[in-house]
C-alpha cells in the first residue's frame, strides 16, 4: 500500500484554512466548517473531528435540494501522464441512518465516489456502497451515536486515462428527500509506481462485536509480477488487539492466494499499535528456517523481555508483547527498543509504551 508523501501527492487538502483552491462544490449546499458549524438537529459529528471539513447540510436542521443530481464536491483538473497507478484517499462521515435511495424511504440518501475525464461533463461511479455507521445486532443506530469517521482508499486508475481527470464526492438526497448529510475531510490524490499495486478500500473504521463490515483488498499488477505480497488488517478493542495477515500471490496465468508462499527477504516491521497500551504486535519475515531471537530493551540497553529464542520455520510471523518483563511484571511507560537476530540478519526498532 502506498503512503502519501510530498513527492507523490498530486492533490491534497485538509480544509483547515476554511477555504480550498483544490476542491470546489457544484452548488451552495457544500460548506467548509467545524463540528459546531456542521452539527444539525438530525446529524451530529464526533467531537474529535479533525478541524474544518467539507459537509453537505445546512448546520441547523434537515434540508432539501432542488437538484441533487449534480451535487458534487469535485477536484480541480489533475494532469495524468499514464505512468503509475493513482489512488484517492478520503476521510468520510456518512451514517446514512435511513438507508439509500433504493429503499424508497422519505429520509433516504446516497453518496458515491466519482471520476471524470472530461472536466466534469460526465462522471463515472467508482463506489456507492460505503456508509460509516456501525450496527448493533444488525440495526443501524438512527441517532448516529455509533457512527464515526472512516478512511477510504480507492485505486482510480481503471477509470482515468492520460490527459486530465477530476475526482469527486457525489451526494444525492434521492430527488428532494429530507436527508441527513455527509462530511468529508483530508482528500488526497496520490500517484504510485510499478511497485504500488495493492489498494485497500476501507483503510480504517469501527465495528461492533458480533456484526460485520465489508472491506475490499484489490490488486492490479502493472506488469507480469510473480511475487508474494501481504497486507495486514489490525483489529483493536478495549481488551485486545490482533493483526491478521492477508496473503496474495500473482503470476501471469493465475491470480490467487497461496498460504505456502514464502517471503523473499528478512524484515522486521514497525510494531502496531504504536504508541500502545498495553499490548502491541511485532511482525517479521523469515525467508528460510532460522534460529530467531527477539528481545525488548530499555533505552539503557538492558534486556527487558526475551520474546523468542528458538528455531523457527520460514514464513510471515508475528508476536505480541504485553508490556511485561521476564518476571511478568508490568514495565513503566516510555521508549523501548525491540531487536531481531535471525542468522546474519539483525534489525532494531523503537516503540512507545503509554500508560
Amino acid at each position: 500500500l502506498i503512503e502519501p508523501t510530498a513527492e507523490n501527492t498530486l492533490l491534497s487538502d485538509d480544509f483547515n484554512t476554511g477555504a480550498s483552491s483544490n476542491f470546489f462544490p457544484s452548488d451552495s449546499f457544500w460548506t467548509i466548517g467545524t463540528v459546531e458549524d456542521a452539527n444539525g438537529l438530525y446529524l451530529t459529528y464526533p467531537e474529535d473531528s479533525d478541524g474544518a471539513f467539507y459537509f453537505h447540510n445546512d448546520g441547523e436542521s434537515w434540508y432539501t435540494t432542488n437538484d441533487s443530481t449534480n451535487s458534487i464536491l469535485q477536484s480541480q483538473a489533475i494532469p495524468y501522464t499514464g505512468a503509475g497507478p493513482v489512488f484517492f484517499y478520503v476521510d468520510m462521515y456518512f451514517p446514512q441512518p435511513y438507508g439509500g435511495c433504493a429503499s424508497g424511504g422519505i429520509y433516504s440518501e446516497d453518496a458515491s465516489i466519482v471520476v471524470s475525464t472530461d472536466n466534469g461533463a460526465n462522471w463515472t461511479v467508482v463506489d456507492s456502497t460505503f456508509r460509516t455507521a456501525v450496527t448493533w445486532s444488525g440495526y443501524y443506530a438512527y441517532d448516529n451515536t455509533e457512527a464515526n469517521w472512516h478512511t477510504l482508499m480507492y485505486n482510480i486508475t481503471p477509470y482515468i486515462e492520460p490527459g486530465i481527470f477530476n475526482v469527486g464526492i457525489h451526494y444525492d438526497d434521492c430527488g428532494g428527500n429530507w436527508s441527513s448529510g455527509i462530511g468529508v475531510d483530508n482528500l488526497q490524490v496520490i500517484q504510485g509506481d510499478e511497485t504500488n499495486w495493492l489498494s485497500w478500500e476501507r483503510l480504517s473504521g469501527e465495528i461492533i462485536s458480533g456484526d460485520t463490515m465489508s472491506m475490499s483488498l484489490s490488486m492490479m499488477p502493472q506488469q507480469d509480477q510473480n511475487e508474494y505480497e501481504t497486507a495486514t488488517l489490525y483489529l483493536e478493542g478495549m481488551m485486545m488487539s490482533q493483526a491478521i495477515d492477508i496473503d496474495m500471490i500473482t503470476d501471469p496465468e493465475n491470480a490467487g492466494v497461496d498460504h505456502d508462499a514464502l517471503p523473499n527477504k528478512y524484515a522486521l516491521y514497525q510494531n502496531y499499535p504504536n504508541p500502545f497500551n498495553p499490548v502491541t504486535t511485532l511482525r517479521y519475515n523469515l525467508p528460510k528456517d532460522q534460529m530467531v531471537n527477539i528481545a525488548i530493551y530499555d533505552m539503557m540497553g538492558r534486556t527487558v523481555r526475551n520474546l523468542i529464542n528458538r528455531q523457527e520455520t520460514a514464513g510471515y510471523k508475528s508476536i505480541q508483547w504485553d508490556a511485561a518483563n521476564d518476571a511478568g511484571v508490568s514495565v513503566s511507560a516510555g521508549l523501548y527498543l525491540y531487536r531481531i537476530q535471525a542468522g546474519d540478519f539483525v534489525q532494531t526498532r523503537k516503540m512507545v509504551l503509554l500508560k
